[in-house]
């Protein structure tokens, strides 16, 4: 019974080890879903999606038997997210209309620096809506109004 509860809590400690890399890949798959909204044409399967993941993951591993040293958990699962992110960014470009390239390259690095806190929400939303999503209440006062004004 010992024997396994030590099992089970290293299995826990490695399974939460490779958290990032998992959030990491949901992240993609939803910027991939959400590509539908841009263009009905745009699909994608989860099961394709699983096995594009599961492809790159032992992808990866070559490039980490280029080198010679041996390569820590965090480091593993950084080599696993470039390398996925990457890949998806590659094939999906492949069957995506020229104009809609940069709007995918953009929700998937938006949403990679939010997840990381990159990005403040509040900052993202006024970038993505404009003004008007901040209520002129929830406005800062103007810091420079002697050289720019409020009204036209």
């Amino acid at each position: 019974l010992k024997v396994s509860e030590e099992t089970e809590r290293k299995i826990d400690a490695a399974r939460e080890g490779y958290r990032s890399a998992a959030v990491r890949s949901s992240i993609a798959y939803f910027v991939l879903h959400d590509l539908s909204k841009v263009d009905p044409m745009y699909q994608y399967s989860l099961d394709s999606y699983v096995d594009l993941f599961v492809k790159n993951i032992e992808d990866s591993r070559s490039i980490t038997k280029k080198d010679s040293a041996e390569l820590s958990l965090v480091e593993r699962v950084q080599v696993i997210n470039d390398y996925h992110t990457l890949s998806v960014y590659k094939s999906t470009c492949i069957g995506l209309f020229e104009r809609h390239k940069l709007l995918f390259s953009l929700q998937l690095c938006f949403n990679i620096m939010k997840q990381k806190g990159e990005i403040p929400q509040r900052e993202f939303s006024f970038f993505s809506q404009g003004g008007s999503s901040i209520g002129i209440d929830m406005q800062e006062p103007n810091a420079h109004a002697s050289w720019l004004g409020d009204k036209d």
